[in-house]
């Protein structure tokens, strides 16, 4: 009978676990990663825009969809590699915003006045023509 009991509060306490608030990065973890997993980083951080993003029932004139536009220009998009550097800039540039969201802040570091991304703002991402 005692096992129940144990088992009944082991249970009922892994589902306060799962109740709990979800983990959201913020900015002040780029300050301390490294050059490998600040790739990973903004890899991941990619793969979601994409996923999130690119969805139709997203409107055309949030932040991240304009980001999602100029990431699929293949003129215009910063590689990993200018990306990184210029959310690096952004961390040291903005310690203020050191409790943002990392996402929210590559989104406003990658679209920048100054980027390669800036010119996108305001455009709707628009289906490549088939050569």
């Amino acid at each position: 009978m005692m096992r129940v009991f144990a088992l009944l509060g082991v249970l009922l306490s892994a589902g306060t676990l799962f109740a709990a608030e979800p983990v959201v990065l913020k900015l002040e973890v780029w300050g301390t990663s490294t050059k490998a997993e600040k790739l990973l980083l903004y890899v991941g951080f990619t793969n979601g825009l994409f996923a999130g993003a690119a969805h139709p029932w997203r409107s055309d004139a949030t932040p991240s969809r304009q980001l999602l536009v100029c990431l699929m220009d293949d003129d215009h998009h910063p590689g990993a590699a200018q990306a990184i550097a210029m959310i690096d800039k952004y961390y040291q540039d903005t310690p203020g915003k050191w409790d943002v969201s990392l996402g929210l802040a590559i989104v406003e570091a990658l679209m920048a006045e100054d980027g390669p991304c800036a010119r996108f703002k305001g455009t709707e991402p628009k289906a490549k023509s088939a050569r």
